[in-house]
């Protein structure tokens, strides 16, 4: 019996073949903002072949499909259940990918351009219509592929924290309380829209350097915080707080202390939006850091016959908040900012002229 065993693991192979057999799969990928008049679709292929991967990642035609291989790329716009508009997808080769697993620093994307329309009230111009979604269509190599999105609409900014009038003192962004012994907090609030899933939102800090004659205008951006919508077809209003204390711990954290500037002046506040339709939403939580036990993520696609993700976003700022006297007193006095050598502006149009 024993001798029959040994004979069978004998007869056994010790080589594994991890490879199944090859099967192409097509990978899509696009985000569409109606604030951007071209959109660019990113169509590659999986690929698979004995070896090393990092080495056919270097070789271009292991993931760019050639355009013969593509039978027709577009993308039609659908609105109330009616195809309205097709757009043909135009291919083009572009510079300036950053080295990295993959070739470069050319690669192929496709591309349609929007139609200029304004959205009402606001008059804002945008290149893509909200009220209507779109959807990818390919057929490569014989085999149909599409993915459809919506577009994320604009949405409303409360009057007070859009306005940036400098003689509108009521709209100034103030840290300090009444009678100027506490930190006092800034609250921003604004309503989400259509297709509004989740906020991400930044502010920027904008000043001078000046450096014996030379005045430089710097910035940095900070993190400010998220909000998701439960119902992305329900508008809500959202909320987001910045303490007084918080802010100028971070303008010192964020500046450093530089005893070849001889006076820094402050230019400006902005409030940076980011929103993100629901399957971007998703896509982006499924990809954030793993903080339980069960480590593995499900793999999120919403292309019919491929992989990959074609969704929606939304960019939206406000340019050039300004502090109050008391807040801007805080920054060139205070505890946290006194060593940035901060001086209080004349006039936030007039550079580099200070008291």
């Amino acid at each position: 019996m024993m001798g029959a065993a040994a004979s069978l693991l004998a007869g056994c192979s010790t080589d594994l073949d991890i490879n199944a057999p090859y099967k192409e799969t097509t990978v899509v990928y696009a985000l569409f903002n109606m604030r951007e008049d071209t959109h660019f679709v990113k169509i590659n292929k999986a690929f698979l072949g004995e070896g090393d991967a990092l080495e056919f990642a270097q070789v271009r035609d292991s993931s760019e499909y050639r355009a013969e291989d593509i039978e027709y790329a577009k993308v039609v716009r659908i609105q109330n259940g009616q195809e309205v508009a097709t757009f043909d997808l135009q291919r083009i080769t572009v510079n300036g990918r950053e080295p990295g697993t993959f070739y470069g620093p050319s690669q192929t994307l496709y591309y349609f351009a929007g139609v200029q329309q304004l959205l009402p009230i606001t008059n804002t111009p945008v290149y893509l219509d909200p009220a209507s979604t779109y959807e990818v269509r390919l057929k490569v190599k014989g085999k149909e592929i599409s993915a459809r999105s919506v577009v994320v609409n604009d949405f409303s900014i409360a009057q007070n924290d859009q306005d940036t009038s400098y003689a509108t003192p009521t709209n100034r962004m103030n840290f300090i309380a009444v009678g100027g012994n506490n930190y006092a907090n800034y609250e921003l609030n604004w309503t989400s829209r259509l297709n509004c899933k989740l906020f991400q939102v930044s502010w920027r800090f904008r000043y001078d350097e000046v450096r014996g004659t030379d005045t430089v205008r710097t910035s940095f951006t900070q993190g400010w915080g998220s909000r998701t919508v439960p119902n992305s077809m329900d508008p809500v209003q959202l909320d987001l707080i910045l303490p007084g204390e918080t802010f100028y711990q971070i303008v010192r954290d964020r500046i450093p202390v530089d005893p070849s500037v001889s006076s820094r002046i402050f230019r400006g506040i902005d409030f940076l939006f980011t929103v993100a339709d629901d399957e971007f939403n998703t896509f982006l939580s499924l990809q954030s850091p793993v903080s339980g036990i069960v480590e593995e993520r499900p793999t999120y696609s919403n292309v019919n016959g491929g992989i990959g993700l074609v969704a929606s976003r939304y960019t939206k700022s406000v340019r050039g908040k300004w502090l109050s006297p008391n807040s801007l007193d805080e920054l060139r006095n205070g505890p946290f900012t006194q060593a940035l050598n901060f001086c209080t502006p004349i006039d936030p149009l007039d550079a580099p002229f200070c008291d």
